[in-house]
């Protein structure tokens, strides 16, 4: 994904008039998650893709939590909750 980034670059006065649009991924993706918070302030989520939900492999707490944030109902969580 980090190749997109120069075609990105020449368009970049076109993608700053776009209305925000939360962007969700991992892996592949983190280099243009990185790329629209730092140039647009985008709002990204380093998480499960729609497929892995869709797929059905994520755990149930990974899917409240990540729809809690999606829809704006963020909780507070204590990393060694998770452990």
């Amino acid at each position: 994904s980090a190749d997109l980034i120069p075609y990105l670059q020449q368009h970049h006065a076109v993608i700053k008039q776009l209305k925000p649009k939360p962007l969700m991924g991992l892996s592949d993706i983190t280099a243009l998650l990185i790329y629209f918070y730092q140039q647009y302030q985008w709002p990204t989520i380093h998480g499960p893709s729609p497929l892995q939900f869709a797929l059905n492999r994520v755990d149930e707490q990974t899917q409240q939590l990540t729809m809690d944030l999606l829809f704006g109902k963020p909780k507070p969580l204590a990393l060694d909750a998770l452990l």
